[in-house]
């Protein structure tokens, strides 16, 4: 089986090989143009073609070189003018450069394009000033827009005034290096821009010290000064004097005269912003001692004679300075050394402020005690200005020691205008007060003020100023009814003062029709004043105001109103006069209204028609009414007359 199988297969591969040998000249004819083509193309990989470059470009920018290569892939290669070797890093400075494109032939061998020269030219760019604005005597910078994280290494920006609060600034040059430090400036074509800043002072804090000692009679200065805050600017310098010096004891600000001077001399003070901290230049008094013997009386207008005082040892004057006193003290009051020393200087000069009296004899005249009494006074409020402020509303009190001889008391007109009342002082419920708190005035014979040699206890008079008594009356009024009208409590309120009752007696009453007038009232009335807690009359002063004008009806009869009517009749004509009246109980009655109880009613009736008229009214010719007792009363009532009629009918047919 096995050799059958290899019989079959042997047979197979000997079948190929007779065929092959039969078609031998082509199949060696094949091999041969496939490897002539196989050498023509390894012969023709990496042949570069299709090159273009720019002639050139600008810094910033890589060159826009391009190449192909059959059957492979270009690198490009690159080297400095003039220069042998080659690189793959493209140069980016500016330059004169050569490019090429470089391939790999079939072979493993280099090929190589053409060679194009090309520049790498400077970048253009503006170069301007950083800032918006200048603070004096800081360094302006430079900015502009750079390629290859290229930045200014440094630059040089001058500045010129023109104005108190502008400048002009212009960029002179500048440095510019790349991210690894190389000076790249010559790549770039620099154009230089001025710019118009807003000009700000520059700060600085100027601190003059102080200084300060004892009162020692030399002058006291300082010269000390400090910048705390700021620094001056570059080539400027402080030009400082101090002019302040204290002698005697007080103290004064150490101002300093100064100005800023920049390096050609000029002054520059104005571009400064100074914010000046002032010492102070301080003597302090001199603290001295005075011994001696006390005083004291009280005031009786005659000296008190003064000891002897003098300095103590251990609180010596100044050398050359010397102790004067005054020899005798009048007026009132605790003296104090001020008031009774000074010290001289060698040029007697007074030099008292310049010492602290630490310690000195009591001496001192005490005032004279008086006591002084004002006047009281009620007034009734008149919307007026009232006082008691005269001379004889202030006096001396019985128990008060005397003025000395040739003093007069009198009102100090400073007070007038205090001691004036206009408004009502009392509350709703209750009286109220103020104190008539005049000040006196002490004067000498000779028109001296001596007032303040007198201790005076003030006993006030009280001032009040009271509300008007005011009477209010409300209108009454009925109708006639023949009984008196009269007013009630109710029927009139009165505001008084609250310490006073006030009541009306005598008020008016009415019957009859008619009215009484508040002025009528008034004539009539009586007003009681009393005191309220005690019933008894009040003597004070009032004023009584009535509400209302004198002509105002405050009680008012109404006249009743009735209407008589006559009655009327009808009859058939017989020839005759109609007369109205005379056809029964009564000619007339009332149709509206009616009498008052016990009044009568009289009436004539006086209507006729005659037979040749047709009708005709009943007239009522005149009327009367009378009361119980027989008086006429006709003019209480207010009458209406409603007068029938009288006419003639047609006789009913039979």
């Amino acid at each position: 089986m096995l050799y059958q199988n290899y019989k079959e297969k042997l047979s197979g591969c000997m079948k190929f090989l007779e065929k092959v040998w039969r078609f031998r000249l082509f199949v060696l004819i094949g091999i041969v143009l496939l490897l002539a083509l196989l050498f023509t193309m390894l012969g023709i990989t990496g042949t570069v073609y299709a090159e273009s470059c720019p002639s050139s470009t600008e810094y910033g920018t890589p060159i826009a070189f391009q190449a192909k290569a059959l059957f492979g892939k270009t690198e490009t290669q690159y080297r400095r003018a003039g220069e042998e070797s080659w690189t793959n890093e493209q140069p980016i400075v500016a330059g004169d450069y050569e490019v090429r494109a470089v391939s790999r032939s079939g072979f493993g061998g280099e090929t190589h394009g053409k060679i194009f020269s090309y520049s790498v030219l400077p970048r253009r760019t503006e170069v301007f000033v950083a800032e918006d604005r200048y603070i004096y005597g800081e360094e302006l910078t430079a900015s502009a827009e750079l390629v290859y994280q290229d930045t200014i290494l440094k630059s040089e920006v001058v500045s010129q005034t023109v104005s108190e609060d502008r400048c002009k600034a212009e960029v002179e040059r500048v440095t510019i290096v790349s991210e690894d430090g190389k000076d790249v400036t010559s790549c770039y074509d620099l154009v230089f821009k001025s710019a118009l800043l807003n000009l700000e002072r520059r700060h600085i804090t100027l601190h003059v010290a102080g200084a300060s000692k004892i009162y020692d009679g030399t002058p006291l200065s300082s010269a000390s000064y400090a910048l705390t805050e700021g620094t001056l600017a570059d080539g400027d310098t402080l030009s400082i004097s101090f002019p302040a010096s204290l002698t005697a004891a007080g103290e004064t600000k150490n101002t300093p005269a100064f100005r800023i001077l920049n390096a050609d001399g000029e002054d520059v003070t104005s571009f400064y912003d100074i914010r000046e901290e002032i010492g102070t230049l301080k003597v302090e008094a001199r603290r001295i001692g005075i011994l001696g013997a006390d005083r004291e009386k009280t005031y009786d207008g005659q000296p008190l004679e003064l000891p002897a005082l003098r300095v103590a040892e251990e609180t010596p004057l100044v050398g050359g300075h010397r102790l004067e006193q005054i020899e005798e003290i009048t007026e009132a009051g605790i003296y104090s050394a001020e008031e009774l020393l000074r010290i001289v200087d060698e040029n007697g000069q007074d030099v008292t402020n310049c010492y602290i009296f630490d310690a000195l004899p009591d001496i001192r005249i005490h005032p004279r005690k008086i006591a002084v009494e004002t006047s009281s006074e009620t007034w009734v409020y008149d919307g007026k200005p009232h006082s008691a402020a005269s001379e004889r509303d202030l006096w001396l009190a019985e128990d008060s020691m005397p003025l000395l001889a040739g003093h007069t008391l009198s009102v100090d007109p400073a007070c007038l205008s205090a001691v004036a009342l206009t408004e009502i002082t009392d509350s709703e419920t209750e009286m109220r007060y103020r104190d008539n708190a005049l000040v006196c005035l002490i004067t000498d014979g000779t028109g001296k003020d001596v007032t303040k040699n007198y201790e005076i206890e003030y006993r006030y008079g009280q001032l009040r100023i009271k509300t008007k008594v005011i009477v209010t009356i409300y209108p009454v009024s009925k109708y006639y009814d023949g009984k008196e009208l009269a007013f009630e409590r109710e029927d009139y309120a009165i505001k008084a003062p609250p310490d006073e009752d006030v009541s009306l007696e005598g008020l008016p009453t009415i019957t009859e029709a008619g009215e009484i007038t508040l002025g009528e009232l008034r004539t009539s009335v009586t007003v009681i004043f009393s005191e309220k807690d005690t019933g008894k009359p009040y003597q004070g002063i009032n004023v009584i105001e009535w509400s209302g004008s004198d002509h105002t009806p405050v009680l008012t009869v109404y006249q009743r109103e009735i209407t008589i009517s006559s009655i009327s009749v009808e009859i058939v004509c017989n020839g005759r006069p109609l007369y109205g009246y005379g056809h029964g109980d009564r000619d007339y009655y009332l149709s509206k209204g009616s009498l008052v109880e016990g009044h009568r009613l009289e009436v004539t009736v006086t209507g006729v028609l005659y037979p040749d008229e047709q009708q005709a009214s009943n007239t009522i010719d005149a009327f009367c009414i009378y009361d119980e007792e027989g008086r006429e009363v006709t003019q209480n009532y207010l009458v209406a007359l409603s007068e029938g009629s009288l006419q003639w009918i047609e006789d009913p047919p039979q």
